[in-house]
């Protein structure tokens, strides 16, 4: 197709609206890359949630059963007479079973303020203690801050040994 203009500014003018009418047709990809950015993160982000809850379950589904026996740590033997009168008590450690009753409840607060102040507040795991210790130990060095609530501990206590 051969296009014969009378003068160059009419050719021009031909021109300029073409690329005008090119403008309209073609709708800017603004944030295009931010966008695929954005979805692919959030993308990622599910199949990460996903992965661990499935994760999760398969891990719990073949956890063994809790035996209250187990939460126990062993008492030191107390060796009495024969009329009944405590004279030697022998174990690595010298402990006494009491009961929760028996606690004081100073000796309670005293533990839970040096321990888990949020003990009351959580279900087993402290999020926020746990997010402030693996940042403590990122930016201080490892082993600076624990993050293990009284329920952690008594879970290791419980099914790991000390060897």
């Amino acid at each position: 197709m051969s296009d014969n203009y009378r003068s160059r500014t009419e050719r021009n003018h031909v021109k300029n609206q073409k690329q005008e009418t090119n403008k309209e047709k073609k709708p800017k990809k603004k944030g295009s890359f931010f966008k695929k950015f954005l979805i692919g993160c959030l993308l990622l982000g599910i199949v990460g949630l996903v992965a661990g809850v499935s994760a999760f379950f398969v891990m719990v589904k073949d956890a063994p059963k809790l035996d209250k026996s187990k939460l126990v740590n062993p008492l030191s033997t107390k060796f009495l007479d024969k009329n009944g009168n405590f004279f030697y008590e022998y174990g690595a450690e010298k402990r006494t079973h009491v009961t929760y009753d028996q606690i004081p409840k100073v000796v309670e607060s005293a533990f839970l303020a040096t321990e888990d102040s949020r003990f009351y507040d959580h279900n087993g795991i402290d999020f926020k203690r746990t997010t402030k210790a693996v940042m403590e130990n990122v930016t201080g060095g490892f082993g600076s801050q624990g993050g293990s609530t009284i329920t952690q501990q008594v879970v290791k206590n419980y099914f790991l040994t000390m060897d």
